[in-house]
């Protein structure tokens, strides 16, 4: 959660690189099954960054049988 406020506060400032470490490093520490990846799959989508936040996705989609994806469009309609 931190790091995904992180991001926010530095997207709101127009530090774009900042946000983007940001979204690195939660990519990192995030468990690939962890509900923090649609949030980070969602921050990528903010940066206009769409093949990133589909990896995300992919990877959490992987990582919990396909269940994933399916969330992630009931969140986004």
């Amino acid at each position: 959660a931190a790091l995904i406020f992180l991001f926010g506060l530095h997207h709101d400032r127009g530090q774009l690189d900042r946000a983007e470490a940001a979204l690195v490093r939660m990519g990192e520490m995030a468990p690939a099954e962890a509900a923090e990846r649609i949030q980070l799959a969602d921050a990528w989508e903010r940066l206009d960054r769409q093949a990133m936040a589909v990896d995300v996705l992919e990877g959490v989609r992987a990582a919990r049988g396909g269940a994933a994806l399916r969330a992630a469009r009931l969140v986004h309609s």
